[in-house]
Order: structure tokens, then sequence, then C-alpha cells
């Protein structure tokens, strides 16, 4: 009787020490090989990892001979952010276009094997752009199919509205969050634009969208962004 007990112990205190190793699953820097893309950095558990966490696709805007294409990982070393799962694609030659058919549907078929291969909750999918990201992230959304919010930064997220109006009723109950530089003078980034761009999605269609300002011009300041980001998906997660 005695020995059943212990062995009772043995295995439940086994149990809650392969609970409390993959709570504090380490999270690598991984290279995904992509041939539609020039690098793809993925900031996740080891490969084949249990349980599943948040996961961000981040966008970057036009950036030709960037040292680092992939430099958007680095919201990594944000402490809110070092245990969710970023994806980050860098599209080869200065390109931009993320929401062109083909660049979308490979965007889509990454986001798939990276969800194989490592503990991507899909049902808190997250897409962020910035700068020229931040103008395709409608076209991506649909063709991602399912998001938890999208947050564009720093962009023209209407431009797709403007250009090739697609139909958002399938965007309708998706989160949006704009976020513009207070002293961002661009005429495709400004906050005033960011102003009415808001007033044009709410009219197409998408009804919980926020606006919210940051200090700084138009360069990304990752400690800037991270906390807005992270309030505004932590409300998404308590929902």
């Amino acid at each position: 009787m005695r020995s059943a007990a212990v062995l009772l112990l043995a295995l439940s205190f086994a149990r809650g020490r392969a609970d409390a190793d993959e709570a504090i699953a380490p999270f690598q820097l991984h290279a995904v090989a992509s041939r539609a893309f020039q690098a793809v950095r993925v900031w996740a558990p080891p490969a084949g990892s249990t349980g599943k966490y948040e996961t961000i696709v981040l966008l970057h805007g036009n950036q030709p001979g960037a040292p680092d294409p992939t430099w958007m990982v680095g919201l990594r070393f944000q402490p809110a952010f070092a245990r969710r799962i970023l994806i980050v694609p860098a599209i080869a030659d200065g390109g931009y276009e993320f929401g062109s058919p083909t660049t979308a549907r490979a965007l889509a078929a990454l986001v798939d094997e990276v969800a194989r291969r490592f503990p991507v909750d899909r049902d808190a999918l997250y897409l962020v752009g910035y700068s020229a990201g931040a103008s395709r992230v409608l076209p991506v959304a649909l063709r991602l199919g399912r998001v938890n919010g999208i947050a564009a930064v720093a962009g023209d997220v209407a431009r797709p509205l403007r250009d090739h109006p697609p139909s958002l009723a399938a965007l309708a109950a998706v989160p949006l969050l704009l976020v513009c530089m207070a002293d961002d003078p661009g005429p495709h980034t400004n906050c005033r634009l960011n102003e009415a761009n808001r007033a044009l999605v709410e009219r197409s269609g998408m009804k919980r969208v926020e606006l919210r300002r940051l200090p700084g011009d138009h360069q990304l300041d990752l400690a800037r962004l991270a906390p807005v980001l992270d309030e505004w998906m932590r409300r998404r997660a308590s929902r």
C-alpha cells in the first residue's frame, strides 16, 4: 500500500515537473527556409514543443538594402513579447507588396508551415504591419482567413479600399488597431490620414477600430509600440 502511494506521489511530481518544464520552454530564433521570401525568422519554442502561444505575423515596410530585412523580430526583446511567437518574413530586393495575390498566398502558406512545426495558437493569430506593410494588412488578413486582430502602424491601411476595393465583410468583427506617430509628416502615414482611414474602414464594414498616437516621427520605436500593442492584445484575449 505504501509503495503504491509512493509511486503515485512520484508520478504526480513527474507530471508537475513536466508541466513546469513546458511552461518555461525556452524561446529561440529560428531561420525558416522559403522560396517565396528572401528570409524568414521565427521567434518560438523549439520545433515540436507542446502548448499554444499567441502568434504575431509582422510585415515590414519599404526597406531596400536593409542590413537585416527581418529586423522586426527585434520585438522579442520587449518583455511583453518574449513568450509570444513572432513570424517575420522579408520580401526580396526591397519589395514590400505583401498584398499581391501571389505574396499573400505565400504568406498564408508560410503561416501554415510554421504552425505545423511550432506551437502556434491559430485562435490567437495577429497581423501587424509597419509603413508599407501596414498599407497591405487588409488583403493579407483576408487571405489568412482567421485572425484575432490586425494592427497597422504608420501606414495607409485604407489604400486597398481606394485602389481595388475588397469586401471587408469577413473582417467585420476583427479588431483593427491604427497607430500613427504624432510628428510623422508623411502623406501616406500621418495621423490626419489615419483619422480619415478610420472613418473609411468603419464605413466599409469594420466595426471595432481604434486609433492610437505615439510620440516620434516615422521611424518605428519598438519600445514605444510594445506597451500599446500588448495592452490591445490583452483586451482581445480577455473577451
